[in-house]
């Protein structure tokens, strides 16, 4: 546990953010889940985690957003932005 700690507030001194420091800790472990949302909601999503309208959104979640914005497009459904990487 104290390597854990140790790695946590090294993530911490160099600028990660409190969710990338979490990463360090052992809960950090593999999570499967089922989302549902009217595309409305989507693209609020979007917005949020893969535009970084509000904020800087966590790389892996940013990365996740990206994967469901293709699969979307895939099926024609288009959103007014285009993500370039």
């Amino acid at each position: 546990m104290e390597q854990a700690e140790y790695n946590y507030l090294k993530l911490a001194t160099i600028g990660a953010n409190a969710q990338e420091c979490a990463q360090a800790l052992p809960k950090a472990t593999k999570v499967e889940m089922v989302v549902t949302a009217n595309v409305n909601e989507w693209k609020h999503f979007f917005d949020l985690r893969l535009f970084e309208r509000t904020n800087r959104a966590h790389p892996q979640i940013k990365q996740l957003s990206y994967i469901i914005y293709k699969e979307f497009n895939k099926y024609g459904i288009k959103y007014n932005e285009t993500y370039t990487e």
